[in-house]
């Protein structure tokens, strides 16, 4: 395997923004050798997203550049991920824009989406029960879209455990999956995340490294940390279905040079020199 996905948390968002240049931005993403994207909504506000039009011309100047979107991230709910009553007039407008992130991921045939675990600091159960409340509409949605939800471990140990463990036992891992975040692993320190009954769902990996203090976003560090990565890799590759490995990289890292273009090729390289160590990996 040597496919490279990145996400489009890379990407400055006046890239994505400006009509005029955009496709041919891609088109220079794409000759460098960049193919596949995971499609981040969050990098879009609310409006936008719902400009059906104006999010058209985005996706046709990625795919006219012969770039293709595998798999998106759906946008996040600004109270933590936690609802609060759903007939609030901005809760309402944020399940308009679920469903509107559902309905183009159907469009470009994407069938595994990115959804977090309440963002909370620390395990408040009443907040988790609520967001469990309400995850079967959201997964109900995504099934009238033909859509599956791959729920995204996040900063704190408990409330990943407490979410997870319950939603996987009840729901079944055609409609609800896991993806994997390295970077919110290193900060959480959550090894059963890890553990075989959770990686049994594993559908996305979201590469990234960070200093263990901060949700950095780097590019993975196999060379000083090889230990870790060697049994992160280990764990991915026991699973009996391969995921999507997917390179979750923000632009702040992105300090190679002054031209972005350059930036963008020197990312390249380093992906693959990641994925080319994954697939030296025995089990």
């Amino acid at each position: 395997m040597k496919r490279i996905i990145v996400s489009t948390k890379l990407l400055p968002t006046v890239r994505l923004k400006k009509d005029e240049k955009r496709s041919d931005f891609f088109k220079q993403m794409r000759k460098i050798g960049y193919q596949y994207l995971h499609f981040d909504f969050n990098r879009f506000e609310v409006k936008e997203l719902l400009d059906e039009k104006w999010m058209m011309r985005v996706f046709d100047d990625i795919i006219s550049s012969d770039i293709h979107i595998l798999n998106s991230h759906l946008f996040v709910n600004p109270y933590d991920n936690i609802w609060i009553n759903n007939e609030n007039e901005q809760e309402m407008i944020m399940w308009k824009v679920l469903e509107q992130c559902l309905k183009y991921n159907k469009m470009l045939q994407i069938k595994h989406t990115v959804y977090h675990v309440p963002e909370l600091k620390h395990l408040d159960v009443v907040k988790c029960q609520r967001y469990i409340s309400n995850l079967p509409r959201l997964l109900e949605t995504a099934s009238k879209y033909e859509n599956s939800i791959c729920l995204e471990n996040h900063y704190n140990a408990e409330v990943d455990n407490f979410i997870l463990s319950y939603l996987f036992q009840r729901f079944d891992e055609d409609i609800l999956g896991l993806t994997f975040d390295t970077g919110h692993y290193f900060l959480s320190g959550n090894d059963k995340i890890a553990a075989n009954d959770f990686f049994g769902c594993l559908r996305m990996v979201h590469l990234n490294d960070n200093d263990r203090k901060m949700d950095l976003h780097q590019i993975p560090d196999i060379t000083g940390k090889r230990n870790v990565w060697n049994k992160i890799f280990m764990q991915i590759k026991r699973n009996s279905v391969m995921p999507s490995l997917i390179f979750e990289i923000t632009q702040d890292v992105m300090k190679h040079s002054e031209d972005y273009i350059e930036c963008l090729e020197w990312m390249y390289e380093k992906f693959c020199n990641v994925i080319e160590y994954y697939n030296r990996i025995e089990v």
